[in-house]
C-alpha cells in the first residue's frame, strides 16, 4: 500500500486523501518553524558583536533582519497562499532555499569564524530537514543540494586542508543523515496514524450502520409483532367462531334429527363434530405458539414440586386406568409460573398419552442439581420413538406416530422447547422403541 522509498500512497486517491487530511497540522507545524527560525536569527545577534568587529556585526544584523523580515512576510502570507498541499510543497522549499541562500551569503563576509558558520549551519539543516515538515521525497533532493553547496562554500571560503575538509564534510554529512532519518520516521507515523484514524473511521461507521440496522430491526419486529397480535384476533374470531356455529347446530341437528338418521349418518355426523373439536384445538395449539413471541416473562420462585403434583392430579381425574406415579422432591426454580405449569402439563400428557396402551402405565419424575443449572426429567414406560428421528420432536405439527394411535396436533413439543428458549434453557429427549422415553428440560439457576 506505501511506498517505502518515496513514503508515498501507491493509491493516488489515498495520497490526496492523506494530504487533505494532514495539511491543517502540516502548516501549523509549518509556521511554529517559522517562527523559531525568526527566533534563531535574534538570539545569535549577542554572539555577532562579541566575535566581531562593529562594522561586520552591523552586516551581520542587516542581513538578519532581513532574513527575520522575510520570514515573517512568509509566515503571513501561509494564510492566503496556501490552500492545498502542492501550495505548500512549494512555498515550503522556496522558503528552505531562502534559508540556504542567506546562509550561503554568510560565508562572503571577511572575518567569518569557521566554528561560528559550522555551528549555525548546523543549526539551519536541523531547522530545514525536520521543523519544515516537508515530504521526504523532496527532502531528499534539497539534502544532497545543500550539502554540495555547503561544502562547495567552504572550500571556496576557507583554508581548509583536507583532513579538516574531510572533518566538516564527515559532520554536516552526519547531521543532514540523521535529519533525513528523524524526518523519514516522522513521516512514516503521520501516514500510519492516517491509516489508523481511517481505520477507526471505517470502525465507527460499520458499528453507526450496525446499529441503525439493529434500530430497523427492531422497529421492524415491533411492527411485525403487531401485526401478528392483531393476525391472532382475526384467527380467534374469524375462524373459532365458525367451528363453535358448526359444533352448536350439529348437536342441535343430532339432537332433533338424529333418530332419523341412519348408522352410516350418525357416523358422518360424528366425523363433523370430531374435526371441529380437533381443528379448535389446533386454533388453540397455534395461538398458543404465536403468543409465546410476544409474552413477557414474569420471574419468581416457583414450587415445582406443588405444580407437577397439581397438574399431574387434573391430567389423571378423568382417566378409567390411573398411572403409577413415582416422583422425588423437586427443587423449586425461578421461572414464569404460568409458562412452567404448561411445560409440565405437555410433558406430563404426552407421557400418559403415549404409555396408554401398556397394561400399567408408569410414570417417574424427578430432578438433578447442580451450581448452575436444574435439570427436570420425566419418565414414562410407553411406545418410545427412534432416536434417528429426535429432531423432528420440536418441530411444529411434526408427529412421530400415527394420529390413529394417538391423537394430537404436534404443537405441543414446539411449544415447550420455545418455552425453554425464552428462559435460556434448553430440552431434549432420550427414547428406545417399545422401551418408553425421557424428556429432560434444564433451566439456570438465578
Amino acid at each position: 500500500m506505501m511506498n517505502r522509498t518515496t513514503l508515498r500512497f501507491k493509491d493516488i486517491g489515498l495520497e490526496k486523501d492523506f494530504n487533505e487530511w494532514y495539511l491543517e497540522t502540516e502548516i501549523k507545524i509549518y509556521r511554529y518553524a517559522l517562527i523559531l527560525g525568526v527566533i534563531t536569527y535574534f538570539i545569535f545577534i549577542p554572539l555577532d558583536n562579541i566575535l566581531y568587529d562593529g562594522y561586520t556585526a552591523t552586516q551581520f544584523l542587516k542581513l538578519r533582519l532581513t532574513i527575520a523580515a522575510i520570514t515573517v512576510i512568509g509566515y503571513a502570507l501561509t494564510y492566503t497562499l496556501i490552500t492545498n498541499h502542492n501550495h505548500y510543497q512549494v512555498f515550503a522549499i522556496t522558503m528552505a532555499f531562502i534559508c540556504l541562500g542567506t546562509n550561503v551569503t554568510f560565508t562572503f563576509f571577511e572575518n567569518v569564524d569557521e566554528f561560528y558558520f559550522y555551528t549555525g549551519n548546523s543549526i539551519l539543516i536541523i531547522f530545514i530537514f525536520i521543523l519544515l515538515n516537508i515530504r521526504f521525497f523532496y527532502l531528499r533532493i534539497i539534502a544532497i543540494f545543500y550539502i554540495v553547496i555547503h561544502l562547495l562554500m567552504l572550500k571556496l571560503n576557507f583554508d581548509y586542508n583536507l583532513q579538516n575538509f574531510a572533518h566538516q564534510a564527515y559532520g554536516i554529512i552526519s547531521v543532514a543523515t540523521i535529519s533525513l532519518a528523524s524526518n523519514w520516521i516522522i513521516e512514516f507515523q503521520k501516514r500510519q496514524n492516517f491509516l489508523n484514524n481511517r481505520l477507526i473511521e471505517a470502525q465507527k461507521e460499520a458499528l453507526k450502520n450496525t446499529i441503525q440496522e439493529k434500530d430497523d430491526l427492531v422497529v421492524e419486529l415491533k411492527e411485525r409483532n403487531q401485526e401478528l397480535a392483531v393476525f391472532n384476533q382475526s384467527v380467534s374470531h374469524d375462524l373459532k367462531t365458525p367451528l363453535r356455529n358448526i359444533n352448536v347446530f350439529s348437536a342441535l341437528f343430532e339432537k332433533k334429527q338424529g333418530h332419523q338418521l341412519d348408522e352410516e349418518g350418525l357416523t358422518y355426523l360424528g366425523f363433523i363434530k370430531d374435526s371441529t373439536n380437533k381443528m379448535n384445538t389446533l386454533i388453540n395449539d397455534l395461538l398458543d405458539y404465536s403468543r409465546m413471541r410476544q409474552r413477557e416473562l414474569k420471574f419468581e420462585l416457583v414450587n415445582i414440586d406443588l405444580l407437577v403434583a397439581e397438574t399431574f392430579q387434573q391430567q389423571v381425574q378423568s382417566l378409567t386406568k390411573k398411572p403409577l406415579l413415582i416422583k422425588s422432591k423437586l427443587p423449586a426454580i425461578k421461572g414464569d409460573k404460568i409458562l412452567l405449569k404448561q411445560v409440565c402439563s405437555n410433558l406430563i400428557s404426552n407421557a400418559i398419552k403415549y404409555s396408554s396402551k401398556k397394561e400399567e402405565i408408569k410414570i417417574e419424575i424427578g430432578a438433578i442439581e447442580n451450581q448452575s443449572t436444574t435439570t427436570y426429567f420425566i419418565t414414562d414406560n410407553g411406545v418410545g420413538f427412534d432416536m434417528q428421528y429426535t429432531a423432528r420432536l420440536f418441530v411444529p405439527f411434526s408427529r412421530l406416530h400415527n394420529e390413529k394411535d394417538f391423537k394430537g396436533t404436534g404443537v405441543g413439543l414446539s411449544l415447550v422447547s420455545r418455552i425453554m428458549k425464552k428462559h435460556g434453557g434448553k430440552i431434549w429427549a432420550e427414547s428406545k422403541v417399545d422401551k418408553g422415553s425421557t424428556f429432560y428440560f434444564q433451566l439456570p439457576v438465578h
